[in-house]
């Protein structure tokens, strides 16, 4: 299983990856800019992505009038975006920078600083850490978009892509909030919602079989998704002006922590289900495969002594 922590992946991944954006970005994108305008960032606002791979998000908004900057680990990830807005006629920043070393001076201040689709594969501490990073060049509102534990097609293509052997993307923290390490981080969370990705779930729903897409996709078509089911999770908050005294931030570091352990365990025993799946189909094809030699060798035996 590979790690999505190497940049040699998604240099790879880079090679890839379609030339135009995906339909659940385009979606993505459009809920994107409907919340930014909600909170008052307007076009002309500066707007960074964090870990951006092909920044096609942000190539959307930077179409839309705001100042964007992309940043990934992935050399490879960087030039794509870089190609496509100037295939487009569209004007960005782009930088090659792991996001733990963000700061300042290598990435300057910005109205917003968002990130999608990569806090499920760190551990609390390395999410806090990011979050302390993000607020430091944020000068109003940090995004963060996670995939949502409760979005089933996601939770039925995980477990179908870990049984194929298919699954490369590593350890995917199923957490419900990042609410209690953003306050660690020193930020205050004004909202938390959910983005429907449904071109990506009803992508996700017929990997898995297709009588299971079509039946998410009626499902979707008919409206019948609730709200918290949706493949996205979405965080907003802002830099923090309550001071906590040290036994507030005790307390809040031990519930921070003790969701973070639930969340880590939830997850070992879904990807470990996932896996005995893949083990005893396994054994069941060497089983078959056995039986079937047995029987040859039997014929074969049996011919050759008449």
């Amino acid at each position: 299983m590979s790690s999505p922590r190497q940049p040699q992946l998604w240099d790879i991944v880079a090679e890839e990856w379609p030339t135009t954006p995906h339909e659940y970005e385009i979606e993505t994108a459009e809920q994107l800019e409907k919340l930014l305008k909600e909170l008052k960032i307007t076009e002309g606002a500066t707007v960074l992505e964090v870990a951006a791979g092909t920044g096609y998000v942000s190539a959307y908004l930077a179409g839309k009038g705001y100042k964007t900057t992309v940043t990934d680990f992935s050399e490879g990830m960087v030039k794509k975006a870089k190609e496509y807005y100037e295939k487009n006629g569209l004007e960005g920043n782009f930088t090659v920078l792991d996001m733990f070393k963000m700061s300042k001076e290598t990435v300057g201040m910005h109205d917003v600083v968002f990130i999608m689709h990569v806090f499920d594969h760190y551990d609390g501490w390395e999410v806090l850490q990011v979050l302390e990073k993000m607020k430091g060049i944020s000068q109003k509102y940090v995004i963060v978009l996670s995939q949502n534990p409760k979005c089933n097609p996601y939770l039925l293509f995980h477990r179908a892509a870990m049984g194929k052997g298919e699954w490369r993307w590593g350890l995917s923290v199923l957490r419900n909030s990042l609410k209690e390490l953003a306050q660690l981080a020193g930020l205050e969370v004004i909202d938390e919602r959910f983005f429907a990705a449904n071109s990506l779930s009803k992508w996700m729903a017929n990997y898995v079989s297709p009588e299971t897409g079509e039946l998410y996709a009626d499902s979707i078509d008919l409206g019948l998704i609730p709200d918290d089911q949706k493949h996205f999770r979405v965080m907003v908050a802002k830099e923090s002006k309550k001071e906590f005294s040290a036994e507030e931030k005790v307390a809040l570091l031990e519930t921070a922590f003790r969701l973070e352990q639930e969340a880590l365990r939830k997850t070992y025993y879904f990807d470990t289900n996932a896996l005995k799946s893949k083990i005893e189909q396994l054994r069941a094809e060497v089983k078959t495969k056995s039986d079937t030699i047995r029987d040859l060798e039997s014929k074969l035996l049996t011919s050759a002594n008449k």
